[in-house]
Parts: C-alpha cells; structure tokens; sequence
C-alpha cells in the first residue's frame, strides 16, 4: 500500500517530527491526515497529533482497541491504561489503514485465555515497541466483556498464560 506523504507542509512536518524526536529517532512520515488547521502524522513508531494544547503523541503498541469511523469522520482508540482518544479528520487520507497496520504490527502474539466458571476470559498480548533497537517486548493482559479480575481464577490464567508466552517468545523474559 502507498501511504500519503506529499503535500504535508515543511512546518508541521518538522514540528511534528520535533514532538517525536523525544521518545523516537525515526521521524519517518508514512501517512497524514488533517481536520481543518490541525494535523495527524503517521511514523513507524507514533502517532503524532495536534490538538488545542499541542502535539500529542500515542505510540502504536499502546492501542488496545480502535480504529476509523467513516460516518463520523473520526479516529479513535482505546489504550491499555483506559486512556481514550478521538480525532477528527475531515481529511483522513491514508491515516485510517495506516492506523490499523501499525497497530496490527504492533502484535507479536495473542492468546485469549479462558477463566474457569466464567463465559469468558482474558486475553494476553504481547507487542513490540516499533522502532524500538534492540526488539522490546510488552506484555499485557486485558478482560473480556464479562470478566472480572475479582472472578476466581482470573488472575492465575493470566499470570499462567503471561508465564507461557514469555517463555515461547521473548527472548529477555529470563534476563
């Protein structure tokens, strides 16, 4: 897929890359989308986004859950701490699928978890921190609709499928 690149203009796309140059070295734009005079720029590891406060930063393997809604123009997203964002863009561009590629490539492993007594479970995640040199992994567990962790046993089946995964797939879990 080729991703809109042309047409940002030199200012936000240094003041953009100036906002990632803290947490990435890679300022890289991929894809970018706009609503009016605010701007958001794709890059491998982040999403950089203006709002009235300024740039806003969300890296990709932070995203829990999200994605475009054509109807409203709007991106959205979840992240793992329960943060949510919300952008407009009446301009999306190619933004939308690169968002959900990044966020997908964020994703090493998943594995949804069963929680004995329940009808449903856990799922367990681990990403890579794109860009990040050498790989880093980080693991998340998250509830179902439905799930509690004060649910008996919900909290070992995490914990037993975090250990599980660990061990098949990071290679620093040991260290």
């Amino acid at each position: 897929m080729r991703w809109r690149r042309a047409g940002l203009p030199a200012e936000v796309r240094e003041a953009a890359a100036s906002a990632l140059s803290e947490v990435a070295t890679e300022p890289r734009v991929l894809a970018w989308g706009r609503d009016g005079e605010h701007y958001a720029v794709g890059f491998p590891s982040h999403l950089a986004y203006q709002d009235d406060s300024g740039w806003q930063l969300l890296a990709w393997h932070r995203v829990l859950r999200g994605g475009w809604d054509q109807e409203t123009q709007h991106l959205t997203w979840v992240d793992y701490d329960g943060g949510r964002g919300d952008i407009a863009l009446a301009e999306p561009g190619s933004l939308p699928e690169l968002f959900k590629e990044r966020v997908e490539a964020s994703i090493l492993v998943s594995r949804q978890v069963p929680v004995e007594g329940t009808k449903h479970g856990v799922v367990v995640v681990g990403r890579r921190i794109l860009g990040a040199e050498p790989p880093v992994l980080e693991w998340h567990a998250s509830l179902n609709k439905g799930t509690s962790w004060s649910d008996p046993g919900a909290r070992a089946a995490a914990e037993s499928a975090l250990a599980t995964l660990k061990s098949e797939y990071d290679p620093y879990a040991g260290a």
